[in-house]
């Protein structure tokens, strides 16, 4: 079964938990937090794990005082401002990450039924998070139920198109 990458979401939170307040824009607070750049990070793809919109990698670039089309070097530090909405969209991804590793300690354990609940939990919650819907597809298709594996597995074929 795979595991999604949820260290930098969990990161996030805690991090954001524990940094000051600063405003970002008129009128927004926001917390600010700095990730530390990893191999092969582009603006774009933190901007995309933080606030799951990789438009807005031009806006974080310019917040650090950067070109967007400069590249990121490992190790360094990126401020990433969060308003009160970017918080709260990073407290539901660590609710559906919550949920989607309790179904992959279910399924691990054998208890496939439980672990069904719990992926389906995680994909109310962030109906994005592909990797719960693989498991649940496993998951479907380890309990006989291959017809609603095959719906979620064409599914998935669908969105990487």
């Amino acid at each position: 079964m795979r595991r999604p990458a949820l260290i930098v979401a969990a990161c996030a939170a805690l991090l954001a938990a524990c940094a000051g307040r600063q405003a970002v824009r008129p009128g927004l607070e926001a917390q600010v937090i700095t990730y530390t750049v990893m191999p092969g990070d582009t603006w774009e793809s933190i901007a995309a794990e933080f606030y799951r919109d990789a438009r807005r990698a031009a806006a974080l670039a310019s917040y650090n005082g950067a070109d967007p089309a400069q590249a990121l070097r490992p190790g360094n530090g990126v401020r990433v401002p969060l308003d009160r909405g970017d918080l709260a969209a990073l407290d539901r991804v660590l609710q559906a990450a919550a949920e989607y590793n309790e179904g992959l300690e279910r399924a691990q354990g054998g208890d496939y039924h439980a672990a069904i609940e719990r992926f389906s939990a995680a994909l109310r919650i962030d109906p994005e998070l592909l990797d719960a819907s693989y498991n649940l597809a496993v998951t479907y298709r380890r309990v006989g139920l291959h017809e609603r594996s095959r719906a979620i597995l064409e599914d998935l074929v669908r969105r990487e198109r």
